[in-house]
């Protein structure tokens, strides 16, 4: 027999146990405890598809050993390109997921509704220091070749994981006055404090060690640009070849009355962003050794002053932020990202010629078109942005609501990552004024990566792969033993056609006869599920459906166990195959042949003497013609609801008849009747 092959599922590995630090109490998160990594296979992938960004459905199960406040988050991939979002568990033995139709509010409970899911996250907290908002994060490699993470807040340089304790923060150097921005040359490490306070800068000798400040120099923002480093005291802009021996030409930038807040490099030129606007430096090319610098006004914004406390070169374009969202000037090109976007959040599109059709089927489904909505409360401030090879994340601050926000921008789409709470209506902390000034995207080597940021006072962290980087295979990381996750139902387009169902076939990893999946099974309206079978051996194997099993829909529930709690391998299923067959529809007719002639005789035995053959010819002929259901009634006197195929009258004649009626016509009609 000949089946059809349809792959239905992904690869899906258990919940990460322990993956970072222990969370400071004040935080209120427990250790993200659960996670399933997707990947897509074709052509299940075109049930929910948004371009090259896809929506998934996903339940996980309210029966898991949870603790409340866990975290949960999921890694699809769809052809090596990562997706992202993740859910969170609010109150034990549930979790809560952020769903199509009710965008950034949070809904406990296992939800079988689509999920929305993007890369990798991961819910950590350090030790904080309750005294100041972080103002910016920087990697650096010392003397000592040991690389760390630094940040800067309101009085102080932290570091990352020093000698008084693994995977904290520690003062690495009180500055007395906030750290506007930390920048790494020439194997120095620079922190610009402000146009009244020396800038520092730092060796790595360890830590704590090697900091010096420089007399009589000041800074409140770096740029590295043409084997240079730049700096811009207030608004006078100089450059300098060595970081420490400063002197030379310099410029003044715009207005004398407000700072240069942000410079880069880009695309071979030096910008420097104002609240007035943005300018471009030139210098001579004997500069620094003799000549000035000059600054020519490139973007006017003298009409909406705000903050631009960052720069950004990425993928060819130049980003920064507006008062009302995030300008990009690419190719000579200015326009303003976040209100070109189409915000298409839970909206759900009607089938059209546009919507993709489901392989096998000729229905189109309905698809959610984007992720959680995105919304503007008022003004808001757009405080920090960090590129990656696949993306911008943004952080957001609202103080009107005492809001923040991180956002995700892959270069034409925009997705919500991450919102403070107001108030701890959610079963959360209270997270208002929490907000959000800094973020940073660390790169671990070998695809793995951290994103960085301050929720107020304190520090949170999550995985973000660098690149294709599957986090189920880092040996670093620890999997809870049991995990599950359901699929979405299977059909072939049209609920009314069968299918045959015959076995699944398992590609998987890690299989052993400890280390298992468990499949089961539910078919059309069953609330109750089946099990199909377990899974313990890798990478292929299959599982077969009792035979004569149809259904018009299927769906799955993937258990996998892992033998332990603290295993560094996750069982992992990487595609699940369905092989069925479908069924041909059935459909019950009535074939009748008819008499059609005048005086043509009644049931009762009567004739008709109110139509002639002619009337009746008309009367079946239209039949052919009306699409409308009605009632027949068989010789046995059973009544069916039909509707008619076919109706074909055959040619009349003449039949003689003695008496005082004379002559008749006479005929037959052949009529072909669908019960509906």
């Amino acid at each position: 027999m000949d089946y059809t092959t349809s792959a239905v599922i992904f690869r899906v590995a258990i919940a990460v146990d322990a993956a970072g630090p222990t969370p400071g109490a004040s935080i209120g998160f427990a250790q993200p405890t659960i996670r399933a990594e997707l990947d897509l296979f074709s052509p299940f992938l075109d049930r929910w598809r948004n371009d090259d960004w896809f929506w998934y459905e996903v339940t996980f199960a309210a029966g898991l050993a949870v603790t409340a406040g866990n975290w949960y988050w999921t890694l699809i991939y769809n052809n090596q390109n990562p997706t992202l979002h993740w859910a969170e568990d609010q109150n034990l033995g549930t979790v809560a997921t952020r769903s199509v139709y009710n965008g950034a509010v949070w809904s406990n409970g296992a939800a079988d509704y689509p999920m929305m899911y993007k890369l990798g996250f991961q819910y950590n907290a350090s030790a904080y220091f309750p005294d100041s908002f972080v103002r910016c994060f920087q990697v650096f490699r010392g003397l000592d070749d040991v690389e760390r993470l630094y940040c800067g807040d309101g009085y102080r340089v932290k570091v990352y994981g020093t000698s008084s304790g693994a995977n904290t923060w520690a003062e690495a150097n009180s500055v007395g006055v906030p750290v506007l921005q930390m920048l790494e040359f020439d194997n120095l490490l620079f922190v610009a404090l402000g146009p009244t306070t020396d800038l520092y800068y730092h060796d790595g000798t360890s830590a704590v060690l090697g900091w010096t400040q420089l007399a009589g120099e000041q800074a409140n923002a770096f740029a590295v640009h043409d084997n240079m480093l730049w700096k811009a005291d207030y608004h006078v802009v100089e450059g300098c070849l060595t970081g420490l021996v400063w002197g030379h030409g310099t410029v003044d930038v715009g207005d004398p009355g407000t700072p240069v807040q942000a410079m880069v490099s880009h695309g071979g030129k030096l910008y420097c962003s104002k609240p007035e606007g943005l300018y471009e430096i030139s210098y001579p090319d004997t500069y620094p050794t003799s000549g000035n610098p000059t600054c020519n006004l490139v973007l006017d914004f003298s009409t909406e002053r705000c903050p631009r406390t960052w720069l950004l070169d990425w993928h060819s374009g130049l980003y920064f932020p507006g008062l009302g969202g995030v300008y990009e000037l690419k190719s000579g090109v200015l326009r303003n990202i976040w209100t070109d976007k189409v915000d298409e959040g839970a909206v759900d599109v009607q089938p059209s010629p546009e919507v993709e059709r489901f392989p096998g089927g000729d229905t189109p489904y309905r698809r959610p078109r984007s992720w959680a909505p995105l919304y503007d409360e008022g003004p808001v401030a757009w405080t920090s942005a960090h590129g990656t090879t696949r993306g911008i994340v943004f952080a957001r601050s609202n103080p009107h609501t005492e809001t923040s926000d991180l956002l995700w921008y892959d270069g034409r789409n925009w997705f919500s990552l991450w919102a403070s709470g107001e108030t701890d209506t959610d079963g959360g902390p209270d997270e208002s004024g929490e907000y959000v000034t800094a973020v940073f995207v660390q790169d671990l080597g070998g695809g793995r990566g951290r994103m960085w940021w301050n929720r107020g006072f304190a520090i949170d962290w999550c995985e973000w792969p660098t690149w294709t980087k599957a986090t189920y295979d880092d040996g670093t990381v620890e999997y809870n033993r049991y995990g599950q996750v359901t699929t979405p139902w299977f059909s072939l387009g049209q609920h009314t056609k069968e299918m045959l169902l015959y076995k699944v076939g398992v590609v998987s990893r890690n299989l052993s006869g400890t280390v298992t999946v468990d499949v089961s099974y539910r078919l059309d309206d069953d609330a109750s599920w089946t099990a199909l079978g377990t899974c313990d051996t890798s990478p292929y194997e299959e599982l077969e459906f009792a035979a004569g099993t149809t259904a018009r829909r299927v769906q799955f529930k993937l258990e996998l166990d892992n033998a332990n709690s603290t295993s560094n391998t996750s069982a992992t299923v990487e595609q699940m195959d369905l092989l069925y067959q479908p069924l041909s529809e059935q459909s019950k007719t009535h074939q009748l042949i008819l008499q059609v002639a005048d005086l043509v005789e009644r049931k009762n035995g009567t004739p008709d003497r109110t139509r002639t053959a002619g009337d009746l010819e008309v009367a079946l002929t239209g039949l052919a013609d009306d699409p409308t259901a009605f009632t027949y009634e068989d010789v046995w006197g059973v009544q069916h609801t039909v509707r008619a195929m076919a109706v074909t009258v055959q040619p009349m004649r003449l039949i003689e008849k003695t008496g005082p009626l004379g002559y008749r016509l006479e005929g037959q009609a052949l009529v072909s009747l669908l019960e509906v």
